[in-house]
Protein backbone atom coordinates (compact mmCIF):
# COMPACT_ATOMS: atom_id res chain seq x y z
CA UNK A 1 0.00 0.00 0.00
CA UNK A 2 1.37 3.54 -0.92
CA UNK A 3 1.26 5.66 1.56
CA UNK A 4 1.06 9.59 0.85
CA UNK A 5 2.75 11.59 3.33
CA UNK A 6 1.18 15.42 3.81
CA UNK A 7 2.72 18.11 5.69
CA UNK A 8 0.49 18.99 8.88
CA UNK A 9 -1.55 22.14 7.90
CA UNK A 10 -0.91 23.28 11.94
CA UNK A 11 2.17 25.01 10.28
CA UNK A 12 4.52 24.65 13.87
CA UNK A 13 7.76 25.34 13.29
CA UNK A 14 10.96 23.41 14.25
CA UNK A 15 13.82 25.10 16.09
CA UNK A 16 16.98 23.15 16.38
CA UNK A 17 18.84 24.46 18.56
CA UNK A 18 22.34 23.43 18.57
CA UNK A 19 26.33 23.85 19.28
CA UNK A 20 28.53 24.69 16.48
CA UNK A 21 30.64 21.50 17.68
CA UNK A 22 28.09 19.08 18.00
CA UNK A 23 27.99 16.09 16.01
CA UNK A 24 24.70 14.96 17.46
CA UNK A 25 23.48 18.43 16.03
CA UNK A 26 25.15 18.18 12.79
CA UNK A 27 23.66 14.98 11.90
CA UNK A 28 20.14 16.16 13.32
CA UNK A 29 20.19 19.29 10.83
CA UNK A 30 21.61 16.90 7.79
CA UNK A 31 19.10 14.67 8.30
CA UNK A 32 16.21 17.29 8.61
CA UNK A 33 17.88 18.99 5.23
CA UNK A 34 17.53 15.60 3.52
CA UNK A 35 14.17 15.16 4.14
CA UNK A 36 13.24 17.99 3.08
CA UNK A 37 11.51 19.19 6.50
CA UNK A 38 12.06 22.97 7.53
CA UNK A 39 13.47 23.85 10.47
CA UNK A 40 15.33 27.20 12.41
CA UNK A 41 18.68 26.82 13.43
CA UNK A 42 18.76 28.56 16.36
CA UNK A 43 23.19 27.98 17.16
CA UNK A 44 23.39 28.40 20.73
CA UNK A 45 27.22 29.20 20.74
CA UNK A 46 26.06 32.63 19.52
CA UNK A 47 23.45 32.78 22.02
CA UNK A 48 24.38 32.22 25.13
CA UNK A 49 22.15 33.69 27.32
CA UNK A 50 19.58 31.90 25.49
CA UNK A 51 21.43 28.28 25.97
CA UNK A 52 21.20 28.96 29.76
CA UNK A 53 17.56 29.76 29.75
CA UNK A 54 17.20 26.19 28.06
CA UNK A 55 19.80 24.30 30.29
CA UNK A 56 17.75 26.16 33.85
CA UNK A 57 14.56 25.72 32.47
CA UNK A 58 14.88 22.02 30.82
CA UNK A 59 17.71 20.63 32.98
CA UNK A 60 19.35 19.57 29.78
CA UNK A 61 22.56 19.77 31.88
CA UNK A 62 24.25 21.49 28.35
CA UNK A 63 23.62 18.46 26.36
CA UNK A 64 22.35 19.24 22.70
CA UNK A 65 20.49 19.21 20.24
CA UNK A 66 17.25 20.57 21.67
CA UNK A 67 14.50 20.52 19.21
CA UNK A 68 11.55 22.73 19.45
CA UNK A 69 8.15 21.98 17.68
CA UNK A 70 5.52 24.04 18.37
CA UNK A 71 4.63 23.83 21.87
CA UNK A 72 6.73 20.33 22.14
CA UNK A 73 10.08 20.36 23.27
CA UNK A 74 12.10 17.32 22.95
CA UNK A 75 15.29 16.84 24.27
CA UNK A 76 18.43 14.15 24.67
CA UNK A 77 18.47 14.43 28.45
CA UNK A 78 16.66 16.01 31.44
CA UNK A 79 15.71 15.48 34.90
CA UNK A 80 12.33 16.05 34.52
CA UNK A 81 9.35 13.74 33.91
CA UNK A 82 8.35 12.90 30.65
CA UNK A 83 4.91 14.74 28.98
CA UNK A 84 3.14 14.85 25.80
CA UNK A 85 4.87 17.78 25.11
CA UNK A 86 8.34 17.06 26.73
CA UNK A 87 9.91 13.94 25.52
CA UNK A 88 13.56 12.80 25.61
CA UNK A 89 15.07 11.11 22.90
CA UNK A 90 17.95 8.61 23.47
CA UNK A 91 19.20 8.61 19.51
CA UNK A 92 18.86 11.16 16.31
CA UNK A 93 16.98 8.46 15.23
CA UNK A 94 14.55 8.24 17.62
CA UNK A 95 14.75 12.38 17.35
CA UNK A 96 14.07 12.32 14.12
CA UNK A 97 10.82 9.95 14.13
CA UNK A 98 9.74 12.04 17.00
CA UNK A 99 9.86 15.33 14.38
CA UNK A 100 8.76 13.04 11.51
CA UNK A 101 5.28 11.88 13.77
CA UNK A 102 4.42 15.71 14.40
CA UNK A 103 5.25 17.42 11.26
CA UNK A 104 3.73 14.74 8.81
CA UNK A 105 0.13 13.07 8.36
CA UNK A 106 0.00 9.94 6.45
Amino acid sequence: MNRKRRVRENGEEIYVLSLENCPYCSVLKNSLLRLKIPFKDVNIDKNARLGDKIEIEYQTDGLYPVIMVGNDVLLPHTNLVPSDSLRIFQTIDEALQLIKDKYYEI
